[in-house]
């Protein structure tokens, strides 16, 4: 268990009562009332103007006490400066947020001074709605959401001010009314790309000071009070007067960002997951989950119960020495009294582990023995009950436990369940999800020069000329595209020159040279090394296997032997011979002036091959640069098509990547669900979601507030509506297991009609559909506003909505991996066009 106390900055609700504030007309303005905060009649005022100390100390604590002094923090990406006077606590100190507390607070509100970043503010007009409501406002229009904000909030005290050197609005706020307070908060305010939101609660008085950061965005200073004890306002008018800005800086949460791909902590969704811990890794994810992270730590929290399956890289043992094998790991765990008992070892692909069942006393549980950074209140803390896997990885140790918070066996048993899953799909190798992926291509057309290439900047590029392969590629450094033509994609680093040759090429091979110039090539040796090893022309000086591109790669380095029997005169040398054929040139050729790495990366063809050519006094940077960056890479096979032709030739086999895109017409396919989907487009769609248990597909430029059309594959469906509780406007579904008969549950449920049925072939496997529309108005739930809907289908995900304005028509698709279910979705004035658009998709489904 991480052991952390996090001040959460999302409220709890609030609790009605009959108590009202008292206005007074001089200094409270209700929020209806506000025109313009910008006023040219509003007073300024300056807060503090001193000047940036930007050699200050870098403040990087969280959840602790803080010295006197003056500090800097460029946890906002504008940085700022602050003295400490007197006793402070920092409490979260990470990207785009800062909290400083009194030592007593006792939460959010309660004597704290936020700085945050907002990029969104809430909907003024239904700010209680949950965190969907934080995305609606746009944060520069801070005077329109104040204008616009609901009765029963009190705005007062408006001012145009200077802070930092910055100017800023200034207003108090106060629940007048806790009437309006929404389910998990008063008053929803601001959010910064869906991490740390804010929210105003009842019996707190907040002053917000919105600075103006011009074309980067505001930066904010929440400061809030329990709001019968005003003392703490003079403290925190302190501190503020000592706070000076740097240059503005961008937001470090950019619009779009997986926060968890940041380090934040943050509720991840099913599917392929990137985490920066260990320097990057990745596993999939089953269902939606919380995830938080911090110093090296990550731990995939239980839904509903005191228990964690957590990922580790333990740097020492708290106050001892440097934790460097698995023994030392071991040593640390059991130096507080764990009892650690060693059972069967496992293999998953992070490689082979030890594993030990833990169980700690209530004297040793959630005391540290292993700490990650020289803060001292980082660390790893003993559960109750655990179980642990330790694994010697080239990045070092990396521990990895299930653990109950307290001594139940049913937590624990949970836990290991979640390990057990996570376990077979995690990698050190980390590729993003693909939503900001982009072809070489596409960069090449509009990318800077870069030497004798194309700059290509840090992200997630594709390419598919290689031979029956397709790559996605995360680079985390700058390079520059050298090539990319059929059977080859080359780089080199910013700036490279042909003429420097230090490059390296991912290529195809289509077998090695002929004995004579002019013969085709000969098939691919079995072996390749044998084959290379047993050139009397090369000279092999070290060969061995490492991971590359998260699978184990074999490697030789090799150059030619001046003055071979049979070498030829070549841009890389008056030595030169040829190694192997690719679909572009008849032979890979090497020399006697550059050195050369070759690696053999494994594929489904074997065929997939690096090469880094250098010269030798270059030769180890360049080989440390492209092992960096060939580990970014992923060799994905292309699907087969269903048909082929001249027309759909150059789309078939590409890759569906997450998140909108659009979908030009070819041949598609996507692994992210259990089994492999491929599927054709005769015009463009957009990809709505991919993920392991749902693809969706809708109209191409679609209205995003309009009603939803759409074309949705899930599988599995783990339950359907129970006919006898389709449910109310409280509580949570009723959800019974998948019938046999689907015909016949959906008979006893009143609330459908079915329209229309018939049968068909999906994928080969003879399917049935029904269409459905929803009659006899049903209890209504929150999440459909106005329209009666209820819950369909229970999945992975969360539960399958059927609502009144949208009929549906669901194909019950036999597949041996388990029931899929292909729905087609629309508005009752287009449903049956939609249909007819998605049909020949439909059609066109195969699966692995």
């Amino acid at each position: 268990m991480l052991g952390l106390g996090v001040m959460m900055l999302v409220v709890s609700a609030c609790t009605s009562g009959d108590s009202e504030a008292e206005d007074s007309p001089a200094t409270t303005v209700a929020a209806s009332e506000v025109t313009d905060v910008n006023d040219e009649s509003a007073t300024t005022e300056s807060i503090s103007s001193p000047v940036f100390v930007s050699d200050a100390e870098l403040l990087t604590l969280e959840f602790s006490p803080v010295d006197e002094g003056i500090y800097r923090l460029d946890s906002l990406g504008t940085p700022f400066s602050v003295e400490i006077i007197g006793d402070w606590f920092v409490q979260p100190n990470s990207a785009a947020l800062v909290v400083f507390s009194h030592p007593d607070s006792g939460g959010p509100g309660d004597r704290d001074v936020v700085f945050l970043r907002p990029a969104q503010l809430s909907d003024p007009v239904n700010p209680t709605s949950g965190s969907e409501s934080q995305s609606s406002w746009p944060a520069e229009d801070i005077p329109g959401w104040i204008d616009g904000l609901i009765d029963g909030v009190t705005i007062s005290d408006i001012e145009d001010v200077s802070i930092g050197g910055r100017e800023a609005v200034r207003f108090d706020v106060e629940i007048a009314d806790d009437s309006i307070c929404g389910p998990q908060s008063c008053i929803d305010f601001t959010t910064n790309n869906d991490v740390g939101d804010f929210a105003f609660d009842a019996g707190f008085t907040y002053r917000v000071h919105w600075v103006d950061m011009g074309e980067f965005g505001p930066v904010a200073i929440i400061t809030g009070w329990p709001s019968e004890d005003d003392a703490f306002e003079s403290d925190a008018t302190a501190l503020l007067s000592t706070v000076a800005f740097g240059d503005p800086q961008a937001n470090p949460i950019p619009d779009g960002a997986a926060p968890w791909e940041l380090g934040l902590g943050a509720l991840v969704p099913p599917g392929l997951v990137q985490l920066p811990t260990a320097g990057g890794i990745e596993f999939d994810l089953a269902q939606e989950r919380f995830i938080d992270q911090f110093s090296g730590f990550a731990a995939v929290t239980l839904d509903n119960a005191p228990g964690d399956f957590e990922i580790l890289t333990p740097l020492r043992a708290d106050g001892g020495p440097d934790v460097k094998t698995v023994d030392d790991a071991l040593a640390a765990v059991e130096s507080l009294g764990v009892v650690a008992t060693e059972i069967e070892p496992a293999t998953f692909p992070l490689g082979a582990a030890r594993v030990f069942d833990m169980e700690g006393s209530s004297g040793t549980a959630g005391t540290k023995s292993i700490v990650t950074t020289d803060d001292a209140l980082g660390g790893w803390r003993a559960p109750r009950l655990g179980r642990m896997w330790l694994f010697d990885t080239e990045r070092g140790v990396i521990m990895v436990t299930a653990e109950a918070g307290s001594a139940d066996n049913e937590v624990l048993a949970e836990a290991v369940a979640l390990a057990e899953e996570i376990l077979p799909t995690l990698v050190l190798a980390s590729m993003p999800d693909g939503r900001s992926a982009r072809s070489m291509a596409d960069a090449a057309a509009v990318g800077e020069p870069s030497g004798d290439g194309i700059l290509l900047t840090p992200g997630v590029y594709t390419s598919d000329q290689l031979d029956d392969v397709f790559l996605a590629w995360k680079l985390e450094d700058d390079l520059t595209l050298m090539d990319e033509f059929p059977g080859l994609v080359g780089v080199g680093l910013p700036g490279a020159l042909r003429t420097e040759n230090h490059l390296a090429a991912v290529f195809t091979a289509t077998g090695i040279p002929g004995p004579d110039e002019g013969d085709d090539p000969l098939p691919l040796p079995s072996d390749v090394g044998a084959y290379i090893e047993g050139i009397s022309q090369f000279e092999v000086s070290d060969s061995g296997t490492q991971t590359i591109s998260s699978v184990e790669a074999s490697w030789w380095d090799l150059t030619v032997v001046s003055g071979a029997e049979g070498t030829f005169p070549c841009p890389f040398g008056e030595s030169c011979f040829p190694v192997l054929s690719h679909t572009s040139f008849p032979a890979v050729v090497i020399g006697d002036e550059f050195q050369f790495r070759l690696w053999s990366i494994p594929d489904p063809d074997g065929q997939v091959f690096a090469l880094v050519q250098a010269s030798p006094e270059a030769f180890d940077s360049v080989v440390a640069g492209a092992v960096s960056a060939l580990n970014g890479l992923r060799v994905l096979p292309f699907v087969e098509p269903v048909e082929v032709d001249d027309s759909n030739l150059d789309q078939l086999g590409r890759s569906l990547a997450d998140g909108p895109l659009p979908l030009e017409p070819g041949q598609y396919f996507t692994e992210n669900m259990p089994f492999k989907v491929s599927l054709e487009l005769a015009s463009p769609l957009e990809l709505s979601l991919s993920q392991p248990t749902h693809l969706a597909l809708i109209p191409a430029g679609h209205d995003p507030v309009g009603p939803l059309q759409s074309l949705a594959l899930l599988q599995p469906i783990r339950g359907v509506a129970d006919p006898d509780d389709i449910g109310g406007p409280e509580g949570p579904p009723a959800f019974i297991d998948v019938p046999d008969d689907l015909q016949s549950w959906l008979d006893e449920i009143p609330q459908l009609e079915v329209t229309d049925s018939g049968t068909g072939t999906i994928g080969g496997i003879a399917s049935s559909f029904v269409d459905l529309r929803v009659i006899g108005a049903p209890e209504r739930r929150g999440t459909c506003g106005d329209l009666s809907c209820f819950a369909l289908f229970d999945w992975q995900s969360g539960p399958w909505i059927i609502d009144e304005e949208s009929p549906q028509r669901i194909w019950t698709v036999p597949h041996p991996a388990g029931t899929i279910f292909v729905l087609i979705e629309a508005p009752t004035e287009v449903f049956d066009q939609w249909a007819d658009e998605v049909q020949p998709v439909i059609d066109s489904l195969s699966f692995g």
